[in-house]
């Protein structure tokens, strides 16, 4: 499955909202991959993640396995 991502940092909670492209609000902020490895470990739940395209962009693509 690929979904198209929108990720919000620095937020109060976390949040995931589902549509044609999520919008993920993570606590940590976007600096040294932080906000990557909260983002990994938020979408384990679905299955593997991995970010295939957009490491340092707010617009993310990623393959969940």
């Amino acid at each position: 499955m690929i979904i198209k991502i929108r990720v919000h940092t620095n937020s109060k909670r976390v949040k995931v909202i589902k549509g044609d492209i999520w919008d993920i609000y993570l606590k940590n902020e976007a600096k040294n991959g932080k906000a990557n490895e909260e983002l990994l470990k938020l979408l384990r739940e679905f299955g593997k993640p991995k970010i295939i395209r957009g490491f340092k962009s707010r617009n993310k693509i990623v393959q969940i396995i």
